[in-house]
């Protein structure tokens, strides 16, 4: 989900490629000097988007594969586009309880969770359990070079601190590449990290309901005005008390360029808004869930090497045979026409 309607602020930003044109730029190799890529993949929006899509289509059986059958598709169509290493992350047990307005069961574990790991894995891919959100652990893993890139729908992701992100296109066999330095220089955009996170605190987010009637144009507007990097300064430098007493200074200085645009970033005043606006809509808390989430340890001795590795083809056979109902002339046909060109790539 992440922020309400964020990539359509940003999409000036973006930079479309091919999957394995992106593997090209990224200079990495492997041992015999093929250009690798890793990207790092929040499995939980990409099986939420499998989910979506079987029912879509109206054929939402367990027994035939469901939205597990569509994942495998997926798996093929990355083994395809390009020699890239995928390394699918999980959401873990200290993972935030509250999101999207809601209560989260956290004893809850989705039905497909076993067998979509024991898939990726046969694929010659990684699954990595978060301690905590996967979204926050990917731009740890980034911030800590264990992967370049997060595959992501989910534009929350930089306000998490996500450095490169990859955002499928419909219908296309390419892909939008954002970085955060374009997203902060591209002259339509011109949002910070900060900016963003002020974006998530007063429009809709994961975390935050937002001020009623704040939309992205306004809230962009008092991003482009530094509001957003000034939290994020206090949030690093500040504590308790002393943290409070700034977030409350920056509300009433939001609250004034709404009533008066001083700055000239918004399309006119917002009176209205500014009266709404109150100290509880910049909480601590709120904002700690973007800038001190629940992540793995920074010590090197942890960080994972994931490195490229072949598809284990009699598991994949086994897997589609058990789980999807499929009889052998489909499995041949399946394998020959979808499998085949990713693992010969």
């Amino acid at each position: 989900m992440g922020i309400d309607g964020l990539w359509k602020i940003i999409e000036p930003a973006a930079q479309t490629y091919a999957l394995n044109d992106i593997c090209l730029m990224s200079g990495r190799s492997s041992t015999n000097a093929r250009p690798i890529l890793r990207i790092g993949v929040d499995v939980s929006v990409v099986m939420n988007e499998c989910v979506a899509a079987d029912k879509a289509a109206h054929h939402y059986q367990y027994k035939s594969g469901g939205a597990l059958r569509i994942f495998f598709f997926k798996l093929c169509r990355f083994l395809q586009e390009s020699p890239a290493v995928m390394v699918f992350v999980f959401d873990g047990p200290n993972r935030p309880s509250y999101k999207h307005g809601r209560h989260i069961d956290m004893h809850s574990i989705p039905e497909w969770c076993n067998l979509c790991k024991n898939l990726i894995e046969s694929f010659g891919f990684y699954w990595y359990q978060a301690p905590g959100e996967a979204e926050a652990e990917l731009a740890r893993l980034c911030d800590l070079h264990a992967i370049d890139v997060t595959l992501t729908s989910d534009s929350d992701a930089f306000v998490f601190g996500a450095q490169y992100v990859l955002r499928s296109i419909p219908r296309s066999k390419k892909y939008d590449l954002y970085s955060i330095d374009a997203i902060e220089n591209a002259e339509s955009v011109e949002l910070s990290r900060g900016g963003l996170l002020l974006i998530a605190l007063l429009s809709k987010s994961d975390y935050s309901n937002g001020l009623p009637g704040c939309g992205l144009i306004i809230s962009a507007g008092l991003a482009r005005c530094g509001f957003g990097d000034e939290i994020l300064h206090a949030f690093h430098k500040f504590e308790d008390f002393k943290l409070s007493r700034r977030l409350i200074k920056i509300t009433e200085a939001i609250k004034a360029e709404l009533q008066n645009n001083t700055k000239g970033h918004l399309n006119s005043t917002h009176p209205n808004l500014a009266s709404k606006l109150n100290a509880e809509y910049l909480t601590a808390d709120k904002i700690s869930a973007y800038l001190n989430p629940v992540t793995s340890s920074s010590s090197s001795a942890l960080i994972p090497t994931w490195i490229q590795r072949e598809p284990i083809l009699p598991r994949i056979a086994q897997i589609c045979s058990e789980a999807f109902d499929w009889a052998p002339n489909v499995l041949e046909d399946r394998f020959k026409n979808i499998l085949w060109p990713g693992v010969l790539l």
